[in-house]
């Protein structure tokens, strides 16, 4: 699993791949922040951790644009 720095233009680029019900990419600087791309073209950040040694179910949120999200903090 490839692992890549999400930039605005990155994230906007991020397309579904082929042969998959969804794609998810995963940011290379933020561990479990990742943003998964449906067929129809939906996309939703997602976190994902570890519980017990166990991977509980990542939840998602609406697509904010990375700009927006970064002022948020």
């Amino acid at each position: 699993m490839e692992k890549l720095s999400f930039t605005v233009s990155r994230v906007e680029s991020f397309a579904w791949s082929p042969g998959k019900q969804q794609s998810i990419y995963w940011d290379a600087k933020t561990p479990g922040l990742g943003l998964r791309v449906t067929s129809a073209g939906a996309k939703a950040y997602v976190f994902e951790s570890r519980l017990f040694d166990r991977t509980p179910e990542h939840g998602s949120v609406p697509k904010l644009a990375l700009r927006q999200a970064s002022s948020q903090r």
